[in-house]
This record gives structure tokens, sequence and C-alpha cells, in this order.
């Protein structure tokens, strides 16, 4: 069966720029959680193109982040990461993946600094009429709720890849419909490959432990959290949780917990940007220092958080 000639209205590629990574979840409508892992002023630039039936979005991150949070609900969303490894529910996985974004409990990984890639959010209904006029089966890895990579090929992953960037880059209604129709064609063949990922597994014990601490850190959100205490409550080492969280995250539990907060405290001062004050928020996460505070955000984000809150 051929496929319906009818295209898509599209919309002019939007170019975003923030120093937020919560803003930028805010415009696309994504509910993220990221919680930057370095200390470099944040800049993050995106790309993107949005029909009824998909949006396509390529995006750069100066920083290293743990990445967390839920893709848009109304749509089924993917990626290919850009070029070297990525930490993906910590398995490392490489540019030649197409992640599902679609796990019910949200996704979790850690990307290093300089971090790119290319997200695609689809609507089911056009998976479901592309399935149906291009005679090729939606398999489970694609319109089911997981955490799976949906393909590991090196070949599929490029072509969908450079596919996807074509959308991108198209001006006209014709090469949008064109494109809109490959890149969900090559997405329903890359999943029928079902491939395994080559993927390179932390130790069980270091996931687990990773797993129950951020646990125990997110259940105590407003004050400083002692790494000791986080080891006695999951039952394992200094030295193992240590050793897990560098593995992982490239910092110590103790540096991830502030850095955790920091950000926190910076997606609420740039949310309430004006009205709210700096001392009132910082305190709610458990900074009661004030002037160490503001070396350590400015350390973190290269500005003071007075800057970031609009009280300059």
């Amino acid at each position: 069966m051929s496929k319906p000639q009818e295209p898509s209205t599209p919309v002019a590629p939007v170019e975003l720029f923030f120093d937020d990574i919560a803003e930028l979840g805010r415009a696309i409508d994504w509910d993220i959680d990221f919680r930057q892992l370095d200390s470099v002023r944040p800049s993050i630039s995106a790309q993107v193109v949005q029909s009824e039936r998909l949006t396509a979005m390529r995006f750069a991150f100066s920083n290293a982040y743990h990445q967390r949070g839920f893709a848009p609900r109304s749509a089924l969303t993917f990626g290919i990461p850009g070029e070297g490894p990525l930490d993906w529910y910590a398995r490392g996985v490489d540019g030649d993946s197409v992640l599902n974004f679609n796990d019910a409990q949200g996704f979790d990984c850690v990307s290093p600094a300089g971090f790119s890639g290319i997200t695609l959010s689809v609507s089911s209904e056009f998976i479901d009429r592309a399935s149906t006029c291009l005679g090729i089966a939606a398999a489970d890895s694609v319109v089911s709720a997981s955490s799976a990579v949906v393909v590991g090929d090196r070949t599929v992953a490029r072509r969908l890849r450079a596919s996807l960037a074509g959308l991108i880059r198209s001006r006209t209604l014709e090469e949008r419909d064109a494109c809109e129709w490959e890149v969900v064609a090559l997405l329903l063949a890359a999943a029928q490959r079902d491939a395994e990922p080559r993927a390179r597994l932390l130790p069980a014990q270091r996931v687990r432990a990773i797993s129950r601490a951020i646990d125990y850190i997110e259940a105590h959100p407003d004050g400083a959290v002692r790494v000791g205490e986080i080891c006695d409550e999951i039952g394992v080492s200094w030295r193992t949780l240590d050793r897990a969280f560098r593995e992982r995250f490239g910092v110590g539990p103790k540096a991830y917990v502030h850095r955790r907060r920091l950000t926190a405290v910076r997606a609420a001062l740039t949310r309430q940007r004006g009205a709210v004050r700096v001392a009132d928020v910082a305190n709610a996460w458990g900074f009661w220092h004030m002037g160490q505070f503001a070396r350590d955000y400015r350390r973190t984000f290269g500005e003071l958080p007075s800057e970031t809150a609009g009280q300059r």
C-alpha cells in the first residue's frame, strides 16, 4: 500500500539558546531534572522542528549532566546520541544506538561535557498510520514503555541520524513531508532488527548502590546529606559508594549531592526570577552560610546567584 500524499503543516525551524537547562525543558515540554556535574557556565543550544505528527530537536550541551526526567507524555520519543560514549541506565552506549525514552519511570543517563544529539517525538497515531501504509510492523521496542536501546546497529543509526538532520534542514512543505515519512520508516525498520546494544555494564552491586543512594538523596532534598549517612542507610562501604559514583558520574557522592542542591537552587531562581529572595531559596535547599554558598554557586555556574535571580 502506498502512503497517502497529504502533507503535514510545517513549522519553520526554531533556534533556542539557554543558560539554564530547566528553561530548555519548559520550552520543549519535557519534564526534566538534570543535575550539573561540572563547574562550567552552562550553555545550551537547540534547533527544533515541529509539526502535527512529530517534533525533532538537535541539541548541544556545554556541561556534563546526570539526566533524569520524562519525555513528552503525548508522544513516543527516541534519541540518537552524538559521537562518544553515553551512560544509559548504567550501560555504556555510543553514537550508533537509537534510544527509547518512553520508560514509565522516566529516563536516566549521564552525558559528558560537550554532549550533543538528536531527539524525535512522534505521535502514536502517525506511527500506527506509517506502520500500516508502509507495511512495517511496529515492534514492541517502539510502542511499549521501555528503557531499552531500540537498535545498536551502526549503519541503521547513522542513516536515521542523517535523515533527522535532513528533516531539521528542510524548508519546504514537500521536503518536510518526505522527511517525516522517511524518518518514521527508518525507525520502524530499525526496531525490527531487534539488535542487542554493545553495552558496558557496571557491576550489579554498584548499580544497586547508586540506585538506592539516589533514592535516599531525593528523600532528603532540604539539607546536606552526609556520605556516611547514605552508606549506613543502604548498607555499603564508603569506598564502594565512592567508586560507584565516580564510575558513573565522574564525581564522588559528596560532590554529587552538593551540585544537585546547587542545580535545584539555580532552577528555582530562574523559574521565579525577580520574585524570590536568594537567601530564602538557598535556605530551603540547606545552604545557610551565604558567603560560601555564593562562592560555590559562582564557581559552578559562572555567575552569582543574585545575577541568576535578576537582582543585578
